[in-house]
């Protein structure tokens, strides 16, 4: 099964900060997961203007032992940005002593990326991708966009354009 994930977190560092919500879809398939998870003792959400949690949820442990199952018996795993979902996931599990074998996340950002016309880099080097909600906005005009950064509804709509680049590619032919 494909999926697409999404994860709300404290911040913007996986080495120091937390993941406090997680969504997980199914692309090909009836999988839907999304939990709320309890922030370690003495952690402070310094994205709450962002994300709007409060860090109260289910146990960490048992949270990131079932996205461990889900995303191992995963034939590909899709996120919009990447790099930051999938850091933020396996910094997770390092920390839990989580060992699991799970791909390597598919950036939907990227795939989309030239068809929204963005182009250049970041500071880092890294090539810029377009928003989530920007990418929304062009290939799902109707969709409502105010449940922008939430981790449920991100999810819904990435795992929905992700299906749009994979059958484009497969209409032409690159998959």
């Amino acid at each position: 099964m494909k999926v697409f994930v999404d994860v709300e977190t404290t911040g913007l560092n996986a080495q120091s900060e937390f993941v406090i919500a997680v969504a997980i879809k199914g692309i090909d398939g009836p999988l839907d997961w999304v939990e709320n998870i309890q922030m370690p003792e003495g952690a402070v959400n310094g994205a709450f203007h962002i994300n709007g949690l409060s860090g109260q949820g289910v146990d960490r442990q048992w949270a990131f032992g079932q996205i461990a199952h889900i995303l191992s018996d995963a034939e590909e795993v899709w996120a919009h940005n990447a790099p930051f979902d999938e850091g933020f996931i396996r910094a997770e599990f390092a920390r839990m002593g989580i060992e699991v074998s799970i791909p390597k996340f598919r950036c939907s950002g990227l795939a989309l990326r030239d068809r929204m016309g963005v182009t250049g880099t970041r500071a880092d080097g890294s090539l810029r991708i377009p928003g989530l909600k920007a990418c929304v906005e062009r290939f799902m005009p109707f969709e409502d966009t105010s449940s922008h950064h939430r981790c449920e509804w991100d999810a819904s709509v990435g795992a929905s354009l992700v299906e749009l680049v994979i059958n484009e590619a497969n209409d032409i032919g690159l998959w």
